[in-house]
């Protein structure tokens, strides 16, 4: 082999080189290009899921806060309910006391059962 064939095969070598070269940094290229597409995509992910988390940490805050709300109104009701039966046992209590005395314990014309107070003489402004 002449030198000149030597330089040819050596620039063909060179070239073929070459091609594989660009051919690896291109493959390199695109799967940088992917791994980077999937970073951002499991960041995405990630700030998502951070947001739900946030999101559901918030929504059972607030569900705690609604369900203390309504744990007092009913604690507020049924101290009402307690406190309006009590008056009403006290209403009937005196009701069937009044009932008792106005049954012949009073004498006509006097305290409640006589009609104004005044034994009936006129005057007032039921007369």
């Amino acid at each position: 082999m002449r030198p000149q064939e030597n330089c040819t095969a050596f620039v063909a070598s060179v070239q073929e080189l070459k091609e594989t070269v660009g051919s690896y940094v291109g493959a390199v290229e695109a799967q940088v290009a992917r791994i980077e597409a999937e970073k951002l995509r499991a960041v995405g992910l990630r700030n998502r899921v951070a947001a739900l988390h946030e999101e559901r940490r918030r929504k059972r805050q607030e569900l705690l806060q609604l369900l203390q709300e309504k744990q007092e109104e009913l604690d507020r009701l049924l101290a009402e309910e307690e406190s309006l039966q009590r008056v009403r046992r006290e209403q009937e209590l005196a009701v069937g006391k009044l009932a008792d005395g106005a049954g012949g314990g009073l004498p006509a014309g006097s305290g409640a059962a006589g009609g104004g107070g005044g034994g009936g003489r006129g005057g007032g402004p039921w007369a």
